[in-house]
């Protein structure tokens, strides 16, 4: 952990406000990292995404503030073509989200939503205190994948952090 504190201070002291930017935190369960065009928060630490990088859930969001999801299944979980994916949310009882989809890089076994999250699962995610887990399917698929969803809202809020930190360092 001292190493991964000690690598991002020298990563930030080092960066101008013109140069790539570089963001790290960590929220419970959750790392929220970003770049030079997004954010994100992914469910689980580098290291352990290094080492498999499977059953992860990543939400990006942009300068223009529209979060998206991508999953990554495991290996041989996925249909070959995908044109949906289906969020069961559970908090006060399930909520479904079904939005469009599309397959991303085969050898990641990912699945991407290609439109912008609805507000109100966004706003149901921020208020994350109430939900326990979501799960996650793809018709067609030969798994369902289930995330906990602890400390959520605590990781959005950092989302959002991160991408006004980003629009600030571009700032002259």
């Amino acid at each position: 952990m001292f190493l991964r504190i000690a690598l991002t201070a020298l990563l930030l002291s080092t960066a101008s406000a013109r140069a790539d930017f570089t963001y790290l935190v960590e929220e419970g369960p959750w790392t929220i990292g970003g770049g030079k065009t997004h954010c994100e928060v992914v469910n689980r630490p580098p290291e352990e995404a290094n080492y498999m990088p499977v059953n992860m859930l990543f939400i990006t969001e942009d300068e223009k503030r529209t979060p998206q999801v991508r999953v990554v299944f495991w290996p041989g979980a996925l249909p070959e073509k995908v044109s949906e994916i289906v969020f069961t949310v559970f908090a006060d009882g399930p909520q479904v989200f079904k939005m469009p989809a599309k397959l991303g890089n085969p050898d990641w076994y990912n699945v991407s939503t290609t439109e912008p999250l609805p507000k109100e699962f966004v706003r149901l995610l921020e208020g994350g205190a109430r939900i326990v887990n979501m799960q996650v399917e793809v018709p067609g698929s030969k798994a369902k994948t289930v995330f906990s969803m602890k400390a959520i809202d605590s990781a959005l809020f950092s989302l959002h952090s991160c991408v006004s930190a980003m629009e600030n360092a571009r700032k002259p």
